[in-house]
């Protein structure tokens, strides 16, 4: 592959985060101090009023985050939504 390629990750797995709460802000520093800390690559999907998609490129990134703060997993959030929309 030549190197001026830019390989673009899929983006296929999503972590839902309610944004509910009156800790939502120290929650999500720490969510942001742990994917720092573990140099995870993610992006940010949808966002509605009451819910943020953090969608990363691999399932196992995904379910670690998840586990890590009591989230639903990628497969349950794809259950429940239909597909891994919004990333």
């Amino acid at each position: 592959m030549p190197s001026d390629v830019t390989v673009v990750q899929p983006w296929t797995y999503q972590v839902v985060i309610p944004l509910t709460g009156h800790d939502v802000l120290s929650r999500l520093q720490k969510m942001d101090s742990w994917l720092t800390e573990w140099e995870v690559t993610y992006q940010i999907g949808e966002v509605d009023g009451s819910v943020l998609n953090l969608c990363f490129a691999t399932g196992q990134l995904a379910h670690a985050f998840a586990e890590t703060f009591g989230l639903l997993p990628p497969s349950e959030v794809s259950l429940l939504r239909g597909s891994a929309q919004g990333c």
